[in-house]
């Protein structure tokens, strides 16, 4: 029989342990505000790193965000909008604008119409914009430089949104820590 305080480290340590599974297996939330203009883009560190950025959208509104990136890279984008009916019919676009891309940027490929994604690290339900297929969702960057990836309003009048990017699983000790935090604030984001 297991005593009182070994049981209570077993428990921590299974807790840990799930937590860490938990994290390491979805998208890590990225709160973004007030990068409506160019000039206070969000700076995406790592394109690879599998993140999502949580931001909102008002009408004529447009969020930007910038990276670094070598010829050959991939980038993997997706709109999420919180699955609830009066969000329905809101539907962000993506543009990527860089080196030797055209001078208008690329649209993100996205599918015809919404499907239905859970996030079970936020325990939380979407309406997704993906391309069908994961392989067509990734853009090969054709030149070193920097890029601008810009979400805008394609149909609906706004409202929360995430930009999802990367699929590589990389998480350190104090994102673990902090994962509690920021699950609580993506709760508060999607309900509020």
């Amino acid at each position: 029989m297991i005593s009182g305080p070994r049981l209570r480290r077993l428990g921590w340590l299974v807790s840990v342990i799930v937590a860490v599974g938990l994290v390491a297996s979805a998208h890590y939330p990225v709160f973004v505000d007030d990068i409506d203009d160019i000039g206070r883009a969000h700076v995406i560190e790592d394109i690879a790193r599998s993140q999502a950025f949580y931001g909102r959208l008002e009408p004529d509104q447009v969020d930007f965000y910038r990276f670094e990136a070598e010829a050959g890279d991939s980038i993997s984008l997706e709109a999420l909008v919180p699955k609830t009916d009066d969000l329905r019919s809101f539907r962000p676009a993506i543009t990527i604008s860089g080196p030797g891309l055209p001078d208008d940027g690329m649209r993100a490929p996205a599918g015809a119409a919404a499907t239905s994604h859970y996030e079970g690290l936020t325990q939380t339900y979407y309406w997704s914009y993906a391309a069908p297929d994961e392989a067509a969702s990734a853009i090969e960057l054709p030149e070193d430089g920097a890029y601008e990836v810009s979400v805008s309003i394609d149909r609906g009048e706004g409202g929360p949104y995430a930009l999802v990017s990367g699929n590589e699983d990389s998480l350190g000790p104090l994102d673990v820590v902090l994962f509690p935090l920021e699950w609580v604030r993506v709760r508060l984001w999607y309900f509020g």
